[in-house]
């Protein structure tokens, strides 16, 4: 069984009862020197070095050699895009927030954040959230808000029907 969190395990490794005896060996990641990982020829398997002990590596620069060797071995973009999803759900497991930004905007360069579902949300979200500003405002007309943010003046009167609710 492996054990993800950097902490020690209370984990009770062993049942032993009259007619019952069970134990199993628990491994923590933490302890595990990411280079085994990252010396994988399995993208599957190079994801968890973001769960492995990094020695005298800082994250920054674990991050950027793992994030290296996952594009080296993932056989196609769509893969590693699944690779690099994996890798931001596991550095959030390690509590390493911080460096997710970090970490997702070296990983920017492996694919196309156009078509990216993800980026494409953000961009509407982003773009209605001003929209909204900009109504709260009043200083702009629906066709000049409309206009600079390429969006129809239906669409705009819809959001000002919604913040005027």
């Amino acid at each position: 069984m492996f054990f993800i969190a950097d902490h020690t395990p209370r984990m009770v490794t062993e049942i032993a009862e009259s007619h019952l005896r069970y134990e199993f060996d628990l491994i923590r990641l933490s302890e595990v020197d990411y280079n085994l990982f990252l010396s994988s020829a399995l993208p599957d398997e190079v994801v968890f070095a973001a769960l492995g002990n990094l020695g005298t590596d800082d994250f920054p620069t674990a991050a950027r050699r793992i994030i290296r060797r996952l594009a080296e071995t993932s056989p196609s973009n769509l893969e590693l895009d699944r690779y690099f999803e994996q890798l931001r759900v596991l550095v959030n497991l390690r509590k390493l927030k911080p460096f997710v930004e970090q970490i997702m905007d070296s990983v920017l360069k492996y694919f196309d954040p156009e078509i990216d579902p993800w980026y494409i949300k953000g961009k509407e979200e982003g773009k209605r959230e001003l929209i909204l500003k900009f109504l709260k405002d009043g200083v702009l007309t629906t066709e000049q808000i409309a206009f600079y943010f390429d969006v129809s003046p239906e669409q705009v009167e819809a959001l000002r029907a919604e913040l005027n609710k």
